[in-house]
C-alpha cells in the first residue's frame, strides 16, 4: 500500500511540475544597445508599421476606412490613447481599423 501510494504521489509530482512550451517562429526579438540611428527601411516601418497593438485592441493599417465612424469611435492623436469604443486610429498620417470592425 505505501508503495503505490508513493508512486502515485511521484507522479503527481512529476506531471505537475512538468510545463512545455512552443517557441513562436514567427517572434522576433530586437535588442538595441547602440545609439546608431535605425536603418531608413527600419525608421520608416517603426513610424508607419502594418499592426498597432493597444490595451484596447489590435489596429490593421488600412488605405481608407471602409465605413463612417463617429468622432467618439475615432483617435486622432500620436498617443494612442484609445478607449473600448475606439474603432479607427489616426497615427503618423495613417488610418488603422479595429482588428474585430475588419472582418
Amino acid at each position: 500500500m505505501r508503495i503505490a501510494v508513493l508512486t502515485i504521489g511521484a507522479i503527481a509530482v512529476i506531471g505537475g511540475t512538468t510545463s512545455i512550451t512552443q517557441a513562436n517562429p514567427n517572434a522576433q526579438v530586437f535588442d538595441v544597445e547602440s545609439s546608431d540611428p535605425l536603418p531608413p527601411l527600419m525608421e520608416e516601418y517603426v513610424k508607419h508599421p502594418d499592426f498597432i497593438q493597444t490595451k484596447d485592441g489590435l489596429f490593421e493599417k488600412k488605405t481608407q476606412p471602409e465605413q463612417n465612424y463617429s468622432q467618439d469611435e475615432i483617435t486622432n492623436n500620436n498617443s494612442l490613447d484609445t478607449t473600448q469604443k475606439t474603432k479607427m486610429l489616426v497615427y503618423n498620417d495613417d488610418i488603422y481599423i479595429k482588428e474585430e470592425d475588419n472582418k
